[in-house]
């Protein structure tokens, strides 16, 4: 399980990069989303966890 966590770790941070460093300002991502977006993929982390 804790491979699995890992994987679905990097998946939701490499999305989330992607999106921190998208070229055109109008379609990065705000800070605001940033911390939305982290709260959300610690959130699925966890959920995942206890299932």
């Amino acid at each position: 399980m804790q491979n699995i966590n890992g994987e679905l770790r990097k998946y939701y941070e490499d999305d989330l990069l992607r999106k921190m460093l998208e070229h055109d300002p109008k379609k990065r991502i705000t800070s605001k989303e940033v911390v939305e977006q982290l709260e959300s993929i610690n959130n699925k982390v966890i959920l995942y966890i206890m299932s």
